[in-house]
């Protein structure tokens, strides 16, 4: 591994571990742990591949319908399944049905995806009640997402509907120290389910992933490209779908614990990120080195 520096820089190494990994199929539906799973240029497989939009294409989250977090996904051989209580699992082919395209968008993201067919909106609107139909898409077989942040990312880079870049990396000493400080204040502590993360570490000291430019494994690394600012998703019980809209936590002592840079009240917490390498399987409890960039 390289440890150059810049002028008066130099890479400070640390070492650190993957604690968890969590992979999401459906965008704002409740993630799976993983103690196994491959890493591509995209994010880890099977991440977000599938999204749900209104009927004119708009992208559907947490936001709009908190519920959603109630439902749960998972890839079984050749079919994704979306289980919901009350009623039987909807089952799609992986292959998705559709035969022809339409746009869509994540922010400002265009994407161009297929329809899962009439029989997941008929499951989803039983599931979810909305104030619209809901249409279960995935990316079009050969569409390339262009990312906005590409420039914050690293040319080329692009992944499936995940918010803003491929993979989200959350430091375990974080949430203990926002936990801490909300019991100091009263409030009972969150999980790490809260921040919807895809790879969980643990090592460095709370914050200290906002200073770190990588996480290198033995092939291939994490490039920490930039602070992931919160929103009203992380007020959202994870397990009944329900926002604290009363209290507004975690959001309010996260946003006096660890803002962005420049952004007073805009909370944030853990790293969007990249994977630099060939695409290789990585493994709960692997080792990491956590790279940094400080004086010398």
């Amino acid at each position: 591994m390289s440890e150059e520096g810049s002028g008066s820089a130099c890479a400070a190494a640390e070492p650190a571990a993957i604690e968890q990994m969590f992979v999401y199929p459906v965008k704002s539906l409740r993630g799976s742990a993983v103690t196994r799973r491959e890493v591509r240029a995209t994010g880890l497989a099977g991440d977000r591949e599938w999204m749900i939009v209104r009927a004119d294409g708009r992208f559907v989250t947490q936001r709009e319908l908190p519920r959603l977090a109630t439902l749960g996904a998972a890839v079984e051989d050749d079919m994704l399944r979306i289980d919901a209580a009350a009623q039987a699992p909807l089952h799609v082919a992986l292959a998705c049905p559709g035969d022809s395209s339409f746009e869509s968008a994540v922010w400002d993201d265009r994407c161009e995806v297929v329809d899962a067919g009439p029989e997941a909106t008929r499951w989803l609107d039983a599931a979810l009640d909305p104030p619209w139909p809901c249409r279960l898409v995935r990316m079009r077989r050969g569409f390339t997402r262009r990312l906005a942040k590409e420039t914050l990312l690293g040319e080329g880079s692009s992944t499936f509907f995940a918010d803003a870049a491929p993979l989200l990396v959350v430091n375990l000493a974080s949430l203990a120290a926002l936990n801490d400080k909300l019991r100091e204040n009263g409030r009972a502590p969150v999980g790490i389910e809260r921040f919807r993360p895809n790879i969980v570490v643990r090592g460095p000291a709370a914050f200290a992933e906002h200073s770190l430019t990588a996480l290198h494994t033995r092939e291939g690394s994490f490039d920490l490209c930039y602070p992931c600012e919160r929103c009203v998703v992380i007020t959202i019980d994870q397990l009944v779908g329900v926002r604290d809209r009363q209290s507004n936590e975690p959001f309010r002592t996260l946003a006096g614990l660890n803002t962005a840079p420049g952004r007073p009240g805009k909370p944030v917490f853990g790293v969007n990120a990249v994977w630099r390498g060939a695409p290789r399987i990585l493994y709960s409890g692997e080792s990491l080195v956590a790279q940094a960039v400080s004086s010398g």
